[in-house]
């Protein structure tokens, strides 16, 4: 046989090794396509959770509002009811006769208890004067005998303080 040319050569390593390159790019952006695609997905799934989270405390908000709606509709009326019955408290009126003999009574009384008060307070006074005249006396006395007097600190004689 003869020897002829090779089917080798016949062949285009060049594009054959374009083709790879291509190919190895194209699965690369296929696999950051996939990672985009599965970070779309999580981010859909994420925004679905947050707006079914939303959608809980929405309703719950509302019927906090509704209760509390309830409640201050509740706390008026026990407000009004209150107001009324005080007004009504307010327009009671009471009416008293006292009779005369009664208010004279009383006005005797109050005379007799400011006269014993006074009379009480003025025995009181007599008293502490003669307690008073009588220690006077009993210093002048001791005084004059040349008695000294003891105050606690103090000792007394012919009016000259020495102290102990």
């Amino acid at each position: 046989m003869p020897i002829g040319k090779s089917k080798i050569s016949d062949m285009d390593f060049g594009s054959f090794e374009n083709s790879i390159d291509k190919n190895i790019e194209t699965d690369k952006a296929s696999d950051k396509f996939d990672q985009q695609l599965q970070a779309y997905k999580d981010a859909g799934n994420s925004l679905t959770s947050a707006k079914s989270g939303l959608e809980t405390a929405t309703t719950s908000l509302q019927e906090a509002k509704d209760n509390l709606n309830k409640a201050t509709d509740k706390a008026d009326a026990v407000t009004k009811a209150i107001d009324s019955f005080i007004a009504k408290v307010r327009d009671i009126k009471f009416k008293a006769k006292v009779d005369d003999a009664d208010i004279e009574k009383l006005t005797d009384d109050r005379k007799k208890l400011i006269e014993d008060e006074s009379k009480l307070l003025e025995d009181h006074r007599k008293a502490n004067k003669e307690i008073l005249t009588r220690h006077f006396y009993d210093m002048s006395n001791m005084m004059s005998r040349n008695e000294g007097v003891e105050d606690g600190k103090n000792y007394t004689l012919n009016k000259k303080v020495w102290r102990v």
